[in-house]
């Protein structure tokens, strides 16, 4: 067995004492029991797990764990989704008119599916990562800003608050960013702590 193979198997053994039964809903299968290749099973099943870990973590901080929420500013659900990022996945066009993805055809089909939320919360989180990947952020995985370590996790869910263009500038110390709740990426990387 490999050594990603070993650490991911200790991630999963951890992680299943932790969430118990939610883990195993959350992969829709064991390792044991997933096709294809061992690579695509650890790629697969480790962003599995940090979705999971990640969205456990941005549900409460969001939106109180509440599906049919909009606030102020026009971010949607459980996950406060922007317009920027339901385009993104293909939910909304660019004029702001749902596409009917998934069967999503307005905002309240949006807010009243939890399902298609934590989905289209998958499919950000996966693109979020791509997107810091290319951008070489997961440089400052293991550094610290401000006093506090980076991990891979809070990099992602920094980038779900700011942006990953707005991730790197902060990073850099080339701009602040604060939103009108006076919250930075900072509070999204403590997350991970």
């Amino acid at each position: 067995m490999s050594l990603g193979a070993r650490i991911i198997e200790a991630i999963i053994a951890e992680l299943r004492e932790k969430l118990g039964d939610r883990l195993e809903d959350a992969l829709g299968t064991t390792p044991e029991e997933a096709p294809g290749v061992k690579r695509s099973i650890e790629d697969t099943t480790l962003t599995k797990l940090k979705n999971v870990t990640i969205k456990e973590k941005l549900g409460p901080l969001e939106s109180g764990s509440r599906y049919n929420i909009k606030n102020k500013y026009g971010m949607l659900g459980k996950y406060q989704l922007s317009k920027e990022a339901l385009q993104d996945l293909a939910y909304l066009g660019g004029i702001g008119n749902w596409l009917g993805k998934d069967g999503i055809d307005t905002e309240i089909d949006f807010l009243t599916d939890a399902t298609i939320q934590e989905k289209a919360m998958d499919e950000w989180l996966n693109l979020l990562n791509k997107r810091l990947e290319r951008a070489g952020l997961f440089n400052y995985i293991g550094k610290e800003k401000d006093g506090v370590k980076i991990t891979h996790e809070g990099l992602i869910s920094a980038a779900h608050f700011a942006g990953v263009n707005g991730l790197r500038e902060w990073l850099r110390g080339d701009k602040d960013i604060t939103d009108a709740n006076n919250t930075t990426p900072l509070r999204y990387i403590k997350l991970f702590v």
